[in-house]
């Protein structure tokens, strides 16, 4: 179960290990379909929030020539690896609570779809532990972690199908992780563009909140849109990624907080916050916040924001419907007008279709009323 080797010229001298999962991965993915992602992406995130919730200080995703590579640098880890997933079932179903339950689900849907797995642990630049759920050649030699990092646990997916990963949508969810998050070589955490960032305002709020009749400190990050066009929103950061934001009534619209919120719940397959403690914890304080940020922004005068609605935002097809009527206006104009312009061998055409007019306008208004209501 046990593999040794040393640091050679800043690579892994790497050993084959004999070890295995204490458990059947397959037996146990077949017991927990429901409990699958929607995407690698999805499966991904939530490797890099178990690499978050264990401290690692970075994670780099590694494309070999049969898989994946995943590195926690600066993660140390003390259990066994033959054990690391021997609980996997009870976390997941929920019948008990574990700090690795993000990886269980992680490793969930890369085992469904028919990935064999290993684990490498790295501890004071060798490679002390490792285990694997079947025979394949595993890449850790070709791939080492950063040497820079002594402690790293390294995930290894031998991907017997095509596993494709969508690099934007990954960087969306990870426009605020505190830790770099790389692949091939381009960093996929902290691109505010990507994630649609509002402009940040200001330093992050210190606040604090009661917890188990505790106080308990967090830092807020404030965003502020100045054209006001969205209701104010809070986005709950669970171990660095985002989950989906939640809309408020509470503050002024444009106001966007990026609150940490670890300890909350999501609904199984996505990153949507469901009702739990605790948010609800939380819940006075962030709406406290808004309307803090809200004064000091456009002042304590209420009335102001009262009467303030937000613009709606033009959807696709409001947009299509009105580009058709401008077109069909300019048109109509024409062939009203045209008898007064230069004349031109379209004379006749417009002449014709002068006599059709009334019929045209109630088909475009019959077109324009099917683009808004389909």
């Amino acid at each position: 179960m046990t593999a040794g080797g040393a640091w050679a010229a800043g690579k892994v001298a790497y050993m084959e290990s004999s070890g295995r999962f204490e458990i059947d991965l397959k037996a146990t993915v077949r017991q927990l379909g429901r409990y699958l992602l929607p995407s690698a992406d999805d499966a991904f995130l939530k490797l890099v929030q178990f690499g978050i919730s264990q401290s690692a200080q970075s994670i780099v995703l590694v494309s070999t020539p049969t898989g994946f590579l995943i590195h926690f640098l600066g993660l140390s880890e003390e259990t066994p690896a033959a054990l690391m997933l021997s609980n996997m079932p009870e976390v997941l179903s929920g019948e008990v609570k574990d700090p690795r339950r993000s990886l269980f689900a992680g490793l969930n849907y890369f085992v469904h779809h028919g990935v064999e797995v290993a684990l490498t642990v790295v501890q004071g630049g060798q490679v002390v532990d490792s285990a694997r759920s079947a025979e394949f050649p595993q890449q850790i030699g070709k791939f080492p972690p950063d040497p820079r990092f002594v402690e790293t646990l390294s995930l290894e997916l031998f991907a017997r199908t095509v596993i494709e990963f969508e690099a934007h949508n990954m960087r969306q969810r990870l426009a605020y992780c505190p830790i770099a998050v790389t692949w091939k070589g381009k960093q996929l955490s902290g691109d505010r563009q990507a994630a649609s960032c509002w402009p940040a305002h200001g330093q992050p709020i210190q606040v604090q909140y009661s917890s188990n009749g505790k106080k308990r400190g967090m830092l807020i990050q404030v965003e502020v849109d100045s054209e006001r066009q969205r209701q104010a929103e809070v986005i709950p950061l669970q171990w660095g990624v985002a989950l989906d934001p939640l809309p408020y009534s509470a503050g002024a619209a444009g106001i966007r907080l990026i609150v940490p919120a670890n300890e909350v719940e999501t609904q199984q397959g996505a990153f949507k916050m469901k009702p739990c403690q605790a948010w609800a914890e939380r819940d006075g304080m962030v709406t406290q916040t808004l309307e803090s940020v809200a004064d000091s922004l456009y002042g304590k005068g209420r009335n102001i924001r009262q009467g303030y609605k937000p613009r709606r935002e033009m959807g696709a097809k409001q947009a299509y419907a009105l580009r058709s009527l401008v077109v069909f206006a300019l048109f109509d104009l024409v062939v009203m007008v045209h008898n007064t312009l230069p004349a031109s061998r379209l004379d006749k055409p417009m002449d014709v279709l002068a006599g059709y007019l009334p019929h045209m306008v109630a088909a475009q208004i019959l077109w324009i009323l099917y683009q808004l209501l389909i």
